[in-house]
C-alpha cells in the first residue's frame, strides 16, 4: 500500500507541476515512503541505513551544519565512529550501516567484527615470539590516535604491526571502545603475516 501511495503521489505531482511555474517538492513521495523530514535522512535510508531514528538525527545535525546530502558521506567520515556513538547514540548495527554508507574501504571487515565474526588481517611480523599465548590484544603502539597498531607479547616485545591497509578501520573501532584481539593462525599453512582478528567484547 505504501509503495502504491508513493507511486500515485509522484504521478499526481507530475500532473500538478506541469501547470505550475515553480515545481512542488519532487522528494515528497520519498519523505512519505521513508517517514523522514529531510533530504539527508532520505539519502541515508535510501542507501541502506535501516534506523529511521538515526537517519533523522544525522539529517538534522547535518542540516544545522549546512552539510548538503552530496557531502554527507565525507562529513560522516570526518566525524568518525566515536562521534557517531556519542552524538547520535549509534549502536553496533547502526555503526555498521553508517560504515557501509560512507564506503569505508574496510566497511565489510568492520561490519563483520561488529557482528561478532572473525576476520583475517595482514600484519608485518617482527619475528618475536607470541609467548605463552597465541592470542594478543591490538592497541596503538604509543597510545596516540595516529600511532601504528601493534601486537605486544607478555614480555613487552612487538610481535607485529597491523598493515596500513587495515589500520584506519581497526583504529576507528578501538576509538569507539571496542576491544580487539589477534589470534595466531597456528594450524594454517599461511605464513606468520596473517592473523585472525575478533572483537573481545561480549
Amino acid at each position: 500500500m505504501k509503495h502504491h501511495l508513493q507511486f500515485t503521489l509522484g504521478t499526481v505531482l507530475e500532473w500538478i507541476d506541469a501547470d505550475r511555474p515553480v515545481a512542488l517538492s519532487p522528494s515528497l513521495p520519498s519523505h512519505i515512503h521513508y517517514g523522514v523530514p529531510n533530504q539527508a535522512a532520505i539519502e541515508l535510508m535510501g542507501r541502506g541505513v535501516r534506523s529511521r531514528r538515526l537517519a533523522i538525527l544525522v539529517g538534522e545535525r547535518a542540516s544545522a551544519q549546512h552539510v548538503v546530502p552530496t557531502h554527507l558521506g565525507r562529513w560522516l567520515t570526518r566525524l568518525g565512529v566515536s562521534a557517531w556513538q556519542t552524538e547520535f547514540g549509534a549502536g553496533p548495527a547502526e555503526v555498521s550501516d553508517l560504515l557501509q554508507y560512507v564506503h569505508d574501504p574496510a566497511a565489510e571487515t568492520s561490519a563483520l567484527l561488529l557482528d561478532g565474526q572473525t576476520v583475517r588481517v595482514p600484519i608485518e611480523s617482527t619475528g618475536a615470539a607470541w609467548g605463552p599465548t597465541f592470542e594478543l590484544p591490538i592497541a596503538p603502539e604509543s597510545g596516540e590516535r595516529s600511532a601504528p597498531l601493534v601486537l605486544v607479547n607478555s614480555a613487552g616485545e612487538v610481535v607485529g604491526w597491523i598493515r596500513a591497509s587495515h589500520h584506519r578501520h581497526l583504529s576507528l573501532l578501538l576509538e569507539a571502545g571496542f576491544r580487539l584481539k589477534a589470534s595466531a593462525l597456528i594450524t594454517d599453512a599461511e605464513d606468520a603475516n596473517t592473523v585472525a582478528v575478533s572483537s573481545d567484547d561480549d
